[in-house]
């Protein structure tokens, strides 16, 4: 008989690497190396991460969230979604996405993290509920962070002063560079 929850699979090898990639890709590597290795990275992490997460919830539904995964990563990724999003943002509910149809390339994840959730099912372990609670609630943090937006400020000062320089142009950013 298959159980509904097996969180103890949360503490597998390949499934605490691609949280550890999703978090790390996430909150430093994108802002420091913002480059299409980035982007994608999260894509592929969070792929293979998040129907796995949720089948170890829901085992019975393994199938059917794997499938709506893919389904709602298109619709995600598509620019439909941006109703929602609008819709979303004017409740209160701070997400954010980029369209941009080559994260579609991740979705070719999808079936090496099934089969490899498909064999942990196949192993027992135990694993301490402090762990187990640990990583569910990092999981879920992963999980929504990965949609906020960033923070952006515009600034429109106006500034109507004239200032006036008695050098040349050339004269004046010389200067400036051989201070730095």
């Amino acid at each position: 008989m298959m159980k509904t929850a097996r969180v103890d699979i949360l503490s597998r090898p390949f499934l605490l690497l691609a949280l550890g990639l999703l978090l790390l890709n996430d909150f430093y590597l994108k802002y420091e190396y913002s480059n299409f290795l980035t982007g994608k990275l999260s894509d592929f992490a969070g792929l293979f991460f998040f129907p796995y997460f949720l089948s170890s919830l829901l085992v019975k539904s393994k199938r059917t969230i794997y499938t709506l995964t893919a389904f709602v990563f298109i619709f995600w990724k598509s620019d439909f979604s941006q109703e929602l999003i609008e819709w979303w943002q004017t409740i209160g509910i701070g997400i954010n996405r980029v369209v941009d149809h080559s994260d579609l390339i991740a979705l070719l994840i999808l079936p090496f993290s099934f089969k490899h959730f498909n064999e942990q099912l196949k192993t027992e372990s135990n694993v301490h509920k402090a762990l187990t609670i640990s990583l569910t609630v990092v999981s879920l943090f992963a999980i929504w962070a990965t949609t906020l937006p960033t923070e952006k400020v515009n600034i429109d000062v106006p500034v109507s002063k004239v200032f006036e320089l008695k050098m040349s142009k050339a004269e004046f950013l010389k200067f400036n560079t051989s201070r730095i």
